[in-house]
């Protein structure tokens, strides 16, 4: 079964994904004035904060990845062959 228009589908998902990645990764820097206003806290207390997201953020990415090269090549190359396979 072919579907019309497939790869302009996945370019679009991509670049849509891409887009929220990044803004979520922004949002606490644009809604500092926001939050300090709803919040009594100063500079300082607010980059805590945002570091805090950030070491989460990280350790969150770091969990999500294959432990090693060798893990994606391979995961990368079983993809390839269902690919192969379906054709």
């Amino acid at each position: 079964m072919k579907v019309p228009n497939l790869r302009w589908s996945v370019a679009f998902s991509l670049f849509f994904a891409a887009l929220l990645n990044y803004v979520d990764r922004n949002i606490l820097g644009l809604l500092v004035n926001t939050s300090q206003k709803d919040l009594p806290i100063s500079n300082q207390e607010y980059a805590s904060i945002v570091d805090g997201f950030l070491i989460a953020f990280t350790f969150v990415r770091a969990a999500d990845a294959p432990a090693h090269p060798s893990a994606q090549a391979k995961a990368a190359g079983s993809m390839l062959v269902r690919d192969t396979q379906t054709k």
